[in-house]
């Protein structure tokens, strides 16, 4: 047995260093797994310790003992750890038999066991615990790996040695192979962990750049370095792609420099400097990237020697031109909103200068000889009238002030007026052609939103044409389209407007063709366009139940063509007779407004119509005349913007007095009247100024009959 001693002490001394290992790596890579193992060899470590004692003293119960503790919780110690490095939780159930097997040592060496059966329970529990480390290692997947297979098959083939000893050593001359093929397992199964753990450790770091590199590209962040002295810089790969270099081109400060925009170029080489004398680099500027302007932001941190010279910087630049996109959408959208602030104002005292036009322009041309010149000229002046109302409704429906009333009229008069209006604006070297048939039935919708969108077409194809000259052309024609011939799916069979408005510029790219109607873009240069105008004819045409198709070859020129739904022959006849009939009476109408003229004209309309009026100039006039009498009046009709008392409170205080009134309120523009819902209030209809006779008799007609039917 001469070579036990020196086998024993070269074991220990490996296992030591095994332990020392694992300490390290812990400390550098703070993995508990790695604290785990590292005291699991250092338990082994004292296994051998307790194995030299009993070399000089072998009665000693307590080496013996400590040997055999010192294996069994080694093995357990080592499975614990292999639980922490797949990161599954430990089973308790080992704890519970190596609690067993602690006892099973003590009590089988104190009361004097023989070898074999104190030796058996211990071992085959022992082999039993490397067996399920491998077979955990191997069947893990924490890398897929030779490294982890073979780490799996030496702990396997260790345990079924464990389960050999109490069987081979008694044979005496298979102890010293015996020893040598444990201790080779041994350090097959230490070398394997080691292998198995730079593995996984590569894989992690792998994985690590793999995430780094994907949130980069993600967020739009590459970093960079610059060794000042060489004037060396190096990129990330998302930071070519954001500057727009080929990967792999060499670098310098000045290839940075050159990217930048032209007029941005002396204040980011100043902030760059100006970092030196310990000043942030914090900066947003511009780059100039083929032809295309990017924003990025860029942040640094320098590097100084002992003489306080900058020697390298290391940053980070992020493209952040969406979000300056945003940012411009955000400021577009505020400005509408001051726009449509202004807009509603501009209505309400625009409509109540209108509204005496344009009604005493109607009353006019009912008392003058259809044939006569003053007849013309108060027609004249009710088209102007009228022109003037479509034009607020235009700015409230731009500023999205406006519900849009869908009533039956003809294009007509519109791409007309579109077309007269673009001779005027368009030079003359553009040839603006039509062929607008007058065959073309009614349409149901809002005349201001097919105006707009007739507009913003005009408009697209003069920035087509304009550089270059040619011609514009608008066509509008009725068709029947059936089943199997829709031009697009959204559209039901059955007549439709069909207007065709083509250029012969620049025509649109094939990349752009997907993005045309996308809100804010724009192949324009700056204040040439919004990037709305498309985007909102497209929207107009989906609410009218139509659609909007495009055709367009570079070079050649670009034909938008609209489809619009007709109405039916029958209905049409209905609408034009049920608006040409005026409806009248003879019930009492108490009438309130503060502007005199708008008083005047209504007072005029209703009682043409037959009704009898009582006209009031305030809300208190109008308050204390009704609560005199609640029960003269059969109607109420209110402007809305008063001062004092606003039309819907004395609806309200009206209502109060006496609850069956019905009330109609007018109003040029109001946002209360917008939010007024009359189902939940006291009001029974309402009229926007300024208003035709025709609209004011079908509606007092309407809410009278009403309130009598519901009484």
């Amino acid at each position: 047995m001469s070579w036990l001693l020196p086998s024993i002490i070269a074991t220990a001394v490996g296992t030591a260093l095994l332990s020392f290992v694992y300490c390290y790596l812990y400390f550098i890579d703070r993995k508990r797994y790695l604290a785990i193992w590292a005291l699991s060899w250092f338990v082994y470590f004292i296994r051998f310790m307790f194995m030299l004692g009993l070399i000089t003293d072998q009665r000693n119960e307590a080496f013996l003992i400590g040997n055999q503790l010192a294996c069994l919780l080694s093995g357990i110690i080592l499975l614990w750890g292999t639980y922490q490095f797949i990161e599954k939780p430990f089973p308790k159930v080992w704890f519970f038999c190596s609690g067993i097997g602690v006892v099973w040592i003590i009590v089988s060496i104190s009361f004097h066991f023989s070898f074999l059966k104190m030796a058996i329970p211990t071992f085959t529990f022992l082999a039993m615990v490397y067996i399920w480390t491998g077979l955990t290692f191997v069947k893990s997947g924490v890398t897929p790996s030779s490294e982890i297979k073979i780490t799996g098959f030496a702990f396997i083939a260790w345990g079924l040695h464990k389960g050999n000893y109490p069987f081979l050593r008694p044979v005496v001359w298979f102890a010293p192979w015996g020893y040598l093929l444990a201790a080779m397992l041994e350090f097959i199964v230490a070398l394997g962990m080691l292998l198995v753990y730079f593995r996984k450790a590569r894989d992690d770091l792998k994985e690590g750049k793999y995430f780094l590199q994907k949130a980069q590209e993600i967020g739009k962040i590459g970093t960079w370095e610059l060794d000042v002295r060489k004037n060396e810089l190096s990129w990330t790969e998302e930071n070519y792609k954001i500057f727009g270099i080929p990967l792999g081109t060499q670098l310098t400060y000045e290839t940075f420099l050159a990217c930048v925009h032209p007029d941005d170029r002396d204040y980011v080489n100043k902030e760059w400097k100006a970092s030196f004398d310990n000043k942030s680099y914090d900066i947003t500027h511009r780059l100039l990237v083929d032809g295309k302007v990017k924003w990025v932001r860029e942040k640094a941190e320098l590097e100084f020697d002992e003489n306080r010279e900058c020697i390298r910087g290391v940053g980070v630049a992020q493209d952040i031109t969406e979000l300056k996109e945003l940012e411009a959408r955000l400021q577009q959208s505020q400005k509408m909103e001051s726009i449509g602030n202004l807009a509603g104002g501009i209505a309400h005292d625009f409509n109540n200068i209108l509204f005496p036009i344009v009604g005493m322009a109607e009353l006019l041309m009912e008392d003058l000889p259809a044939d006569s010149l003053e007849y013309e000229n108060a027609q004249e002046i009710l088209k102007a009238g009228r022109r003037g109302s479509e034009l607020v409704k235009q700015i409230l429906a731009f500023s999205r002030r406006a519900d849009h009333k869908m009533i039956p009229f003809r294009i007509q008069p519109i791409l007309e007026e579109v077309l007269k209006l673009s001779r005027f604006t368009i030079p003359a070297d553009i040839e603006i052609s039509d062929d607008i048939r007058d065959d073309c039935g009614l349409i149901l919708g809002d005349a201001a939103q097919i105006h707009q969108v007739a507009m913003n077409l005009m408009t697209n194809a003069y920035h087509a044409v304009e550089q270059s000259g040619g011609t514009i052309s608008f066509h509008l024609r009725e068709t029947v389209f059936g089943i199997e011939d829709l031009p697009a799916a959204s559209l039901d069979p059955g007549p439709y407007a069909v207007l065709s408005i083509s250029d012969t510029g620049c025509g649109i790219e094939p990349d752009h063709m997907g993005r045309i109607f996308d809100p804010y873009f724009t192949t324009k240069e700056q204040g040439k366009g919004t990037g709305l105008g498309l985007a909102v004819a497209y929207g107009i045409i989906k609410e009218h139940r139509g659609d909007i198709r495009v055709k367009s070859e570079p070079g050649k020129g670009s034909t938008f063509e609209i489809y619009l739904p007709l109405m039916e022959k029958s209905s049409q006849t209905e609408s034009v007779k049920r608006l040409e009939t005026h409806p009248n009476g003879t019930e009492r109408i108490l009438l309130v407004d503060d502007e005199e003229a708008a008083v005047q004209v209504e007072s005029l309309m209703l009682e043409k119509l037959g009704y009898k009026v009582t006209a009031c100039f305030s809300s208190g006039e109008a308050f204390n005349t009704f609560k005199a009498d609640p029960h003269a009046f059969d109607l109420v009709i209110t402007d809305m913007a008063m001062p004092k008392v606003t039309g819907d409170a004395l609806a309200r205080e009206l209502n109060a007095i006496r609850p069956d009134i019905p009330i109609i309120i007018c109003t040029g523009f109001s946002e209360r009247i917008n939010k007024l819902n009359p189902k939940l209030t006291a009001v029974n209809g309402i009229l926007n100024k300024p208003i035709s006779k025709s609209e004011m008799a079908h509606m007092v007609r309407k809410v009278l009959d009403e309130a009598k039917d519901s009484s």
